[in-house]
């Protein structure tokens, strides 16, 4: 047996594995039981900054008490592991379908009651599950509970290698499996298909992959096969009602509670669209500042075009978009009324800031984690200049690329929008990243391309980063012989922070720098009489370029316009 505080466990006592750690069981001095999950720390990011804000959000589940929800009882930190205690149930759903195969229609009813109960909490924190599964609702005596409600999402976002995989991924919605935009209508899908597979023993649609999986819910009718399972119009037209493919048709939290099926276990449960909405908006975009690792004050700055210390609509919604790229026009509104207090059109830091802080983000939290980060980094990485990028005396093996023989070579997914750089022809030569950095830089100048529209182009996950696949099809675009070698030379120039992706703010930088040389070197031009030329094609590569496989841009006759 081993000793945490004052949990006792036995690690072969296994409750679950999965991508974020070992769930085991446990008991307190006082010979009560838990679930005991274990997180190892060189698992997580190394920041410490991040490792707090962490500590915070999983703190923030804490404030979920519900009957119908899993406990979060409390978090303890040792050298190497988190220790996350939570009630422990009796078994999870998937393994009492496993015994019984499927349940009567009464008994379903039942589950979802106790499901919608332990939404309501979830609902009125802006708290979206995304990962509804059978194996996180769990069993007890009196009823079903929702667990892991936001737990691993949470912590998927401090891993030091991001996984968007999910071996149960045939519960959530298409929206989530294309990561592309959603709402917290996406639970509601994984109700309907949950309330399905209870009924009827197997899932609505099916798919080994997820490619498979999302062309069935495409061309597959919703089938309710009378002959094995006895259900009713009501069961039926609820699921078809949560089962719709397009979230704007979907029936929203509202029309859910409302539904004759259940309404009358419902009748004094209020639905605020509005409220709700906002708390769902800024949750997500809690996730991805701390997931990012932005400062808001300095992201505010930014946008601050006319150094008034106020943002217009305009300036707001840039900076909403390099947060999320998926939020809609209505989603900023929506945000930019809700943060000017004063009604006079604009938006303070101070009323960003109180909003924040207001929605329970631990804004103050983030600041001083991000005032801890910046002093460490000041130390220890000053912000870069094209002297420090080349001559750096400390860094010089690490931030010269040029006369690089034997490069580390980079594996990527396999995908039609990503180059197969392990594929890719190797040529051993000496070459100069920043050429490709000046060419990029030009390009954008020339074709007088918005440089936050062209990352968000490429940011084809929508989570306010370029990985390096996203980011070697920008190079890619602009070279079409560019090199594995090459490609990662320039990755690691734009990557500030060497986290291996690349935030709006780091590439903007670099653009800065490369910009400010060119324009030192036009003025030389200018000075001697040297006259710029001008070019009449207006299309830029990146228009006049699909998305295809690196070696069709090599078999591609040249163009003037192909190699700017």
């Amino acid at each position: 047996m081993k000793q945490i505080d004052k949990y006792q466990y036995n690690p072969k006592d296994l409750l679950g594995m999965g991508s974020t750690g070992t769930v085991v069981k446990a008991i307190d001095n006082k010979k009560n039981q838990y679930a005991l999950r274990i997180i190892k720390k060189n698992s997580i990011t190394d920041d410490e900054g991040l490792l707090c804000a962490l500590l915070d959000e999983i703190r923030l589940m804490q404030q979920l008490k519900h009957p119908k929800i899993v406990q979060l009882v409390e978090v303890i930190q040792t050298d190497n592991n988190y220790y996350v205690v939570m009630e422990l149930c009796k078994q999870d759903l998937q393994s009492h379908l496993q015994q019984v195969h499927k349940m009567p229609e009464s008994e379903c009813i039942k589950l979802l009651i106790d499901l919608l109960e332990g939404f309501t909490e979830l609902i009125n924190h802006g708290i979206v599950h995304r990962g509804l599964k059978l194996t996180n609702i769990m069993l007890t005596d009196k009823g079903y509970k929702l667990a892991d409600c936001g737990l691993t999402k949470c912590l998927e976002n401090f891993k030091k290698e991001q996984s968007h995989k999910d071996e149960d991924f045939k519960f959530h919605s298409p929206q989530v499996l294309l990561n592309s935009k959603y709402t917290n209508k996406c639970d509601i899908w994984s109700i309907g298909m949950i309330l399905y597979n209870a009924l009827y023993g197997y899932t609505a649609w099916s798919g080994s992959r997820i490619e498979q999986l999302l062309h069935n819910i495409e061309h597959k009718l919703l089938d309710f096969p009378d002959d094995q399972t006895s259900v009713s119009d009501d069961m039926k037209q609820f699921i078809e009602g949560c089962l719709t493919m397009e979230e704007a048709e979907r029936m929203n939290w509202d029309e859910v509670f409302k539904h004759r099926l259940v309404k009358d276990y419902f009748k004094n449960y209020k639905a605020h669209i509005k409220e709700e909405q906002i708390k769902f908006l800024m949750n997500e975009l809690r996730q991805k500042i701390i997931k990012q690792n932005l400062n808001i004050s300095s992201l505010f700055q930014e946008f601050d075009e006319n150094g008034d210390k106020t943002l217009q609509f305009s300036e707001l919604v840039q900076l909403l978009h390099t947060i999320d790229k998926t939020l809609s026009r209505q989603d900023c509104q929506v945000i930019f009324k809700k943060l000017d207090l004063d009604g006079d059109q604009s938006v303070s830091l101070e009323e960003f800031e109180k909003w924040i802080t207001d929605n329970n983000t631990k804004m103050a939290v983030v600041s001083k984690v991000k005032g801890r980060q910046n002093q460490r980094n000041s130390v220890s990485k000053k912000m870069p200049s094209l002297t420090n990028i080349q001559n750096n005396p400390g860094k010089q093996k690490d931030m010269d690329f040029r006369g690089i023989q034997a490069p580390y070579q980079p594996t990527l997914g396999q995908s039609q929008s990503t180059p197969f750089i392990n594929q890719m022809p190797i040529q051993t030569q000496v070459f100069d990243p920043e050429r490709l950095i000046e060419k990029l830089q030009l390009t954008i100048q020339r074709y007088n391309i918005n440089v936050h529209d062209l990352f968000q182009k490429f940011d084809c996950d929508f989570d306010g980063l370029l990985s390096f696949q996203e980011f070697a099809q920008v190079l890619i675009k602009i070279q079409r012989n560019v090199q594995p070698q090459e490609l990662q030379a320039v990755f690691r120039i734009f990557d500030l922070n060497d986290d291996n992706f690349i935030s709006f703010i780091e590439f903007r930088q670099i653009l800065n720098l490369y910009q400010e040389k060119s324009q030192k070197q036009e003025s030389k031009f200018f000075s001697s009489g040297y006259q710029i030329p001008q070019y009449n094609n207006q299309v830029s590569p990146f228009q006049q370029m699909g998305t295809m496989p690196y070696q069709t841009y090599q078999a591609k006759t040249p163009t003037y316009t192909d190699l700017l």
